[in-house]
């Protein structure tokens, strides 16, 4: 598969926004709801991607490339444990939480930038599964904590008003799944912004995150992984 001749630009905005959803799903009160909500918004925000590419990905196509690692039936159990510890120490916890919110959104924000790359160099349509391992090496191999760092500061700074901001972006998600409900034959199209406070963080994010010097080493380690996995 050739790449795009000319492949759109990477949509910082619109991956900070699905990676801030994403991240304030710690904020669901309910097991096992909020691995289901994150897992559902990082397909979409993949579709999404791979359509500007005039890509249609199959459902298990987007699992294999979306979701989070570890993500199996070990990860659903643990999920309920430490739920249950998060419940009675929610107070004491909200510190980690908050670093879990931006490890999330940085896990998200990389992924989707290589998998824009993915798309820009041909690998995608293709092999899901080798994608996903390049990704993860990738992943693995590149020092990401100037992105930790930039974002940590902003959650930090939102740290007061992230309950609020879960409630707004509860019916941003609600908004969108009914959507899809509607629509048989949906199609990506262009995300509107999201609601003024969210739409204000996620920009703040979007700015944050432009490390180009770390994205670049993502990139380079994510294509060499790529061919390797090419030349097999």
């Amino acid at each position: 598969m050739q790449p795009a001749a000319s492949p759109p630009p990477v949509h910082v905005f619109l991956i900070a926004r699905y990676a801030l959803l994403c991240a304030l799903t710690h904020l669901i009160p309910v097991p096992f709801l909020d691995g289901m909500v994150d897992s559902w918004l990082r397909r979409r925000l993949t579709r999404v991607q791979m359509h500007a590419f005039g890509i249609e990905a199959w459902p298990n196509e987007l699992g294999v490339l979306s979701h989070a690692a570890g993500s199996g039936c070990l990860a659903w159990i643990w999920s309920g444990i430490s739920w249950l510890f998060k419940k009675v120490l929610r107070y004491v916890l909200f510190a980690l939480m908050v670093k879990a919110m931006v490890d999330r959104f940085n896990e998200v924000t990389a992924r989707a930038m290589l998998i824009h790359e993915a798309c820009a160099i041909g690998a995608l349509p293709g092999s899901a599964r080798e994608v996903r391992a390049a990704m993860d090496a990738a992943w693995r191999e590149v020092d990401t904590r100037p992105l930790e760092r930039a974002v940590g500061i902003v959650f930090q700074s939102a740290r007061g008003q992230l309950r609020v901001l879960w409630r707004q972006a509860r019916a941003r998600v609600r908004q969108q799944a009914a959507l899809e409900r509607e629509e048989a034959q949906w199609s990506p199209r262009d995300e509107a912004p999201l609601q003024d406070d969210l739409e204000d963080l996620s920009t703040a994010l979007a700015r944050a995150i432009w490390v180009p010097e770390v994205y670049e080493r993502l990139v380079a380690a994510f294509r060499l992984h790529w061919m390797k996995h090419v030349e097999e």
